[in-house]
């Protein structure tokens, strides 16, 4: 199938400035196969889907016309996902078979006064191409916990962005784990409206030759307004780790609390991993931080913990341990569980231990 390059992303858009994905690597991970519509875990969730044009509530952040929301609008597929009942709970293993291509928009609402758990395991195999996009709504006094593991194989190719629309007094959590052993673009945007609150914890564990590209934006509208975003990176090899944050405050922005914190931890002499944290604040009346740090193994841990006769490899893996295990202490407990087990295998791999 032949699929043209048009509208790719350049380093004249501010948004892509430091994502380089060549495009004729676009090119090989789209000649296998054709948009795979047909998945199991697509078909278990189309029992509460209706298929709809997008939703107008997103439009006002649909903040730029990319190549790969393009991909979704010509080949791929809309879905449209309501929650109405007090409590909705939904997990899935997804797994896209090698050399398959799937490009996929879904939209959710989530209803006032309901909360939605939506735990979700994206795993595609080795040369597979997944492009998906959410669009959240989350009405008035309505909640979202959403929790996202991404593990695809070598030179799978993932694109996973999440808008999210926040009305009055709405909240929204995301906890996402990057694990993939690939070529890897995450976009989270957030719009939130008066006494909205949104956090988001990412945390990345990278090895080999994967890349990473995180960009997250999160804009307050409404006075009140809170937002915590945090981000890990623990990069090791040749893995590269970049992100790039931008808290923007409206001017009705009053009394808004809006915060950014990223923790890299490079592990050898070729990994890379860097962040640039931005403030636009329009309000002189709110309470916004942001901030960065870069570092490798502090020597007084590593000289308590193996003065007490604890190999150096293992004190390696409890102190990376104890930064994701701190990370991820707002999740629930039963989802934490699950997340903390992926991290800790991959720490292992990493450390030897």
């Amino acid at each position: 199938m032949e699929i043209e390059i048009k509208n790719y992303p350049t380093k004249k858009s501010e948004d892509w400035r430091y994502f380089n994905l060549p495009e004729e690597k676009i090119k090989e991970i789209l000649k296998y196969s054709e948009f795979d519509n047909e998945t199991v875990f697509f078909k278990k969730l189309a029992e509460k889907i209706e298929h709809k044009k997008y939703s107008e509530f997103f439009k006002e952040i649909d903040y730029q016309n990319d190549f790969f929301k393009n991909l979704i609008l010509e080949y791929g597929k809309f879905e449209k996902v309501q929650f109405e009942e007090e409590e909705n709970s939904i997990n899935e293993y997804f797994i896209l078979e090698s050399g398959k291509v799937l490009s996929r928009q879904i939209d959710f609402t989530v209803k006032p006064n309901c909360k939605t758990v939506l735990t979700i395991f994206f795993k595609p195999l080795e040369n597979s191409f997944l492009n998906i996009l959410f669009n959240f709504l989350v009405m008035e006094n309505a909640e979202l916990r959403l929790n996202i593991i991404l593990d695809g194989e070598e030179n799978s190719l993932l694109f996973f962005r999440t808008n999210h629309k926040l009305l009055e007094n709405a909240k929204a959590s995301v906890f996402l784990l990057q694990l993939a052993n690939s070529f890897t673009r995450i976009e989270t945007m957030s719009n939130l409206e008066k006494g909205a609150e949104f956090n988001r914890y990412q945390t990345n564990i990278l090895n080999n030759s994967s890349f990473t590209d995180t960009l997250f934006k999160a804009f307050h509208y409404g006075e009140n307004s809170k937002s915590e975003i945090n981000n890990l990176s623990i990069t090791q090899d040749k893995a590269t780790s970049i992100l790039n944050g931008l808290l923007f405050i409206d001017e009705k922005g009053k009394n808004t609390k809006a915060f950014q914190n990223a923790r890299n931890i490079i592990l050898s002499e070729e990994s890379y991993s860097v962040s640039y944290p931005q403030l636009e604040i329009l309000n002189p009346d709110v309470e916004c931080s942001h901030g960065t740090s870069m570092h490798s193994f502090e020597e007084p841990q590593i000289f308590y913990l193996t003065s007490r006769g604890i190999e150096e490899k293992e004190a390696k893996a409890m102190i990376l341990n104890g930064y994701i295990d701190f990370f991820f202490k707002n999740m629930d407990n039963k989802i934490k569980k699950y997340f903390l087990d992926f991290c800790h295998k991959k720490i292992k791999e990493l450390t030897n231990a």
